[in-house]
């Protein structure tokens, strides 16, 4: 028997059985129902051990909501990032950050989202004057009319914040910490300031400002989203990036069928083809090299694919480099792509290249991070975005920072993939609130 909370794909779990009959009808065997009537619907949390502690993945039943004792200058509320949605809500003396309400991209979650808004002002009598959100102009939520559909005609300023900076201000709120920090920020996507994709970022910050100091080279996202959903877009990208005219010699077996081409003239048309300094899509990249072509079924599939490749590790990695570029350090993973195709090509242990790229990324992050410490004197590094999910990142990171005496902050009760967003966004609206006296 396998038995499961009753929702289609990317839409809410369902609530009223009425509705669960209709629209589960030709897909459940059974239901089990009951005749208490559920007042709101709230999915399974998700979690992991790691490094000695629990550390949250989902907040959903058992964790959510999740209160953080802050005092705020006036109560606002937080929308969140768009996918692995939760929204946070402040009363003056109290955050309160929601369980996850899923991506806002359909009808139902849209609902659900505006629902969730209104039965968390309701409980907690909030009535906010700020409304933070994410800077990326494409959200869906951006086009809601919130003021007229949830009554909040009283709100008087909105904020935007940077989708990193909020990763990190998320983790530096469960941790407490008030000093300035080196961030790094490991992500899929999240809109940059020069109009670019990042996710592969390292800032110096605090809870109010920024300021970026190093990320991967850039790379063209071939066709946009279309490129998240099938990696060996990315591959191919990546190759180009790297071989140029070249590239169609090192396009592995398994990939040759694929219209690699097309690729290749959409990107050199620069045809919806954003550039994105995501170490996400880094991931996909190298995992299909090694394997993985279909169409991912669930955000981060590729990544753990790759990830779970990681059985054999003889301690080595692939080479890489760093230059510094108009004040900013350039990663460029072009000589790891090189190697990566180069090994594959040659049958090199697909188990050894997985182990070999996650040694790489390590590696690189260990350096920048002590190119920082040297240059501002600071040697406390914060993790956060959802690629640090990766246990082997994670904790390879971690132990390494730890071993060259650096202060590292990670999370465990506020997720580090875009479910902490909302919390970041909170206190960095809360800080900008407070240079401004605006109130």
């Amino acid at each position: 028997l396998v038995m499961t909370s009753a929702n289609m794909s990317g839409e809410p779990i369902i609530y009223k059985n009425d509705e669960a009959l209709r629209k589960l009808r030709n897909i459940a065997e059974y239901f089990l129902l009951h005749n208490r009537e559920i007042y709101i619907n709230i999915d399974d949390s998700v979690t992991r051990y790691i490094l000695k502690n629990e550390r949250l993945i989902r907040p959903g039943r058992g964790y959510a909501p999740n209160s953080i004792l802050m005092k705020s200058e006036i109560e606002t509320l937080a929308l969140g990032s768009q996918l692995k949605n939760t929204i946070s809500i402040s009363n003056g003396t109290d955050i309160f950050i929601s369980e996850y309400i899923g991506d806002i991209e359909n009808k139902e979650t849209i609902n659900n989202f505006q629902k969730v808004i209104k039965h968390y002002l309701e409980i907690y009598k909030v009535k906010p004057k700020v409304i933070v959100y994410d800077k990326h102009p494409g959200f869906v939520y951006k086009q809601l009319n919130l003021e007229e559909d949830l009554n909040l005609h009283y709100c008087i300023k909105y904020i935007e914040t940077q989708h990193h900076h909020s990763h990190i201000v998320s983790c530096m709120v469960e941790n407490k910490i008030d000093e300035k920090v080196i961030g790094i920020a490991y992500d899929g996507t999240g809109y940059g300031d020069d109009k670019k994709i990042w996710g592969g970022e390292f800032f110096v910050c605090n809870k109010e400002k920024f300021k970026r100091l190093a990320h991967l080279n850039y790379v063209a996202l071939p066709g946009g989203e279309g490129a998240i959903r099938e990696p060996w877009k990315m591959a191919i990208s990546y190759l180009y990036d790297t071989f140029k005219e070249e590239y169609d010699a090192y396009v592995p077996k398994h990939l040759q069928e694929k219209k690699h081409q097309i690729i290749t003239e959409i990107i050199k048309k620069d045809i919806n083809s954003p550039k994105a300094s995501s170490i996400g899509r880094l991931f996909d990249a190298v995992a299909a090299l090694l394997g993985f072509d279909d169409k991912i079924t669930f955000q981060g599939e590729a990544a753990i694919d790759l990830e779970n490749l990681c059985c054999r590790d003889d301690g080595s990695f692939y080479q890489y480099n760093i230059s510094l570029e108009e004040g900013i350090y350039i990663i460029d993973c072009k000589l790891l792509i090189k190697s990566v195709a180069i090994e594959v090509i040659s049958g090199i242990d697909r188990e050894l290249i997985a182990r070999r790229f996650h040694n790489t990324i390590i590696k690189f992050t260990i350096e920048v991070c002590e190119i920082l410490r040297k240059e501002y004197n600071l040697s406390s590094v914060v993790l956060s975005g959802g690629v640090f999910q990766n246990e082997i990142l994670l904790i390879s990171i971690y132990e390494e920072l730890i071993k060259k005496d650096f202060k590292v902050y990670i999370h465990e009760q506020i997720p580090a993939n875009d479910e902490g967003i909302s919390i970041g966004q909170m206190i960095i609206g809360n800080e900008i609130l407070k240079k401004e006296l605006v109130f």
